[in-house]
């Protein structure tokens, strides 16, 4: 009985942690195997030669010592920055390498970024770097400041936003949505364990109001729903057309909409009923009507008689099949942006 158990233990052992148990075994056969490696690639009086030999082994142990000697040829050590930034920063040919490759942060990856133990001064400098690239794989860093956090959380990037918001905390969450700036409670209003949505749908910035509907905890209260159907601005009401977890009671209102936006987003809507995007058809916005031509022709559920009116449309749109153009008799000849 006690032999079953334990055997019964050490296929569950094996079973769950063959993956960590196969790297320990090769990380112990590494050490002893390549002991003259990584010897040579330790001492600073190894030839720059030998070194570019060593750097092309696959051993962690070689690749380690590599990253800290100073003798390690320039590209070797921005090659081993992502996977060993601590030893990097402190090898003393790091400002050498600075000197020789004025670019060799952009050419870092993200383990170098979220490195925990990152000077102050680098995460300063990748939170204000031109590139969004950058700014994205530090907003992983764990040692980011609260300041840092809310300035990337109104970066004009979407993705550099997207991943800082999903790094923050309850209690940063928090901050933001009591915080006074706009951008801040719009960048973390669809978050899950962002629980204020019931404060959020009443806020008085538009981007907020929008941004809130992506919250999945806001997709399963439809009273809230119902009272941004009604909303003034029709970017909210567009945004709650485009969604997928929008009930169709609440697209047949849509649908009858005055502005154009909120009912191309219905069009646009894959879980609008084929009736309703087929009464779309004869909407009096060309680009209505191309949106709702499009979803039918994807589809393959639209006849003959249909197809054959549209491609005598009066409306460029539809003829040319130019989503940017609008003919003379469009209502409105400025897009709007959701």
């Amino acid at each position: 009985m006690l032999a079953n158990l334990i055997a019964g233990v050490l296929v569950f052992l094996l079973y769950y942690w063959s993956e960590t148990i196969f790297d320990f075994a090769l990380f112990c056969w590494q050490r002893v195997t390549y002991r003259r490696e990584i010897h040579e690639a330790s001492q600073p009086e190894t030839p720059s030669l030998r070194l570019d030999e060593l750097a092309s082994l696959k051993c962690y142990w070689v690749r380690a010592e590599l990253a800290s000697n100073p003798n390690t040829p320039s590209l070797h050590l921005i090659a081993l920055a992502s996977s060993f930034p601590g030893a990097v920063l402190e090898n003393r040919a790091y400002p050498l390498v600075l000197f020789e490759h004025p670019d060799f942060f952009t050419r870092l990856g993200g383990e170098f970024w979220s490195y925990r133990g990152l000077p102050r001064e680098l995460i300063s400098f990748a939170v204000n770097h031109s590139k969004y690239e950058i700014r994205s794989m530090v907003a992983l860093n764990p040692s980011l400041l609260f300041s840092e956090k809310t300035s990337l959380l109104k970066d004009s990037v979407a993705r550099v936003r997207f991943w800082m918001a999903e790094r923050l905390s309850w209690g940063e969450v928090r901050a933001c949505i009591f915080s006074t700036d706009e951008q801040c409670r719009a960048a973390v209003a669809h978050l899950k364990k962002c629980i204020w949505f019931r404060r959020l749908s009443r806020d008085r910035c538009v981007s907020v109001r929008v941004a809130v509907i992506g919250n999945p905890w806001f997709k399963r209260m439809r009273s809230l729903q119902r009272k941004l159907a009604s909303d003034p601005e029709p970017q909210v009401r567009a945004k709650l057309a485009i969604e997928r977890s929008t009930p169709t009671a609440l697209l047949e209102l849509l649908i009858r909409d005055s502005h154009y936006l909120v009912r191309r987003a219905v069009a646009g809507n894959f879980a609008t009923e084929k009736s309703m995007v087929d009464g779309l058809l004869d909407d009096s916005d060309c680009r209505v009507r191309f949106v709702a031509s499009n979803r039918s022709l994807q589809a393959g559920e639209i006849s003959k008689e249909t197809l054959d009116r549209l491609l005598s449309d009066p409306c460029v749109t539809l003829r040319r099949g130019n989503s940017a153009e609008t003919c003379e008799h469009c209502p409105m000849r400025q897009e709007s942006n959701l």
